[in-house]
C-alpha cells in the first residue's frame, strides 16, 4: 500500500499527451545548490519512468512525467497507475534528494 499526498500536483491531458506534475515537499538550501545537482540527476537515471526537475534558483524540485495516448483510449487504471508511481518516486526519493 501507497501513502502519499500528491498535494499541489498537477494532471495535464493536451493533444493526446498526459503530464503529472508533482512538486516535493523540499527545498535545498542556497549553500547546498550546486553539489545537489548531481545527486538529483543520479536519482533520475534510476528511474524507469519520468525524472526530476530542479530550479538551481530557488532549490525547489518536481517530479514530472508523461504518457502518449495518440491514436488510443486512456483507461481510468492508466492514469491509477501514473499516479500510484509518482506517490512511490516522491515518497523513495524526497529523503535522498534532501541529503
Amino acid at each position: 500500500e501507497i501513502s502519499c499526498s500528491l498535494v499541489g500536483s498537477e494532471m495535464c491531458i493536451r493533444d493526446r499527451l498526459i503530464r503529472l506534475y508533482s512538486p516535493l515537499d523540499v527545498q535545498i538550501d542556497e549553500d547546498k545548490r550546486f553539489e545537489a545537482c548531481v545527486n538529483i540527476c543520479r536519482c533520475s537515471c534510476e528511474l524507469d519512468m519520468g525524472s526530476f526537475d530542479y530550479d538551481l534558483y530557488s532549490g525547489s524540485i518536481e517530479f514530472r512525467m508523461a504518457t502518449s495516448f495518440n491514436g488510443s483510449l486512456i483507461s481510468d487504471k492508466q492514469i491509477e497507475n501514473m499516479i500510484s508511481y509518482t506517490c512511490g518516486v516522491v515518497k523513495k526519493y524526497t529523503d535522498r534528494l534532501c541529503s
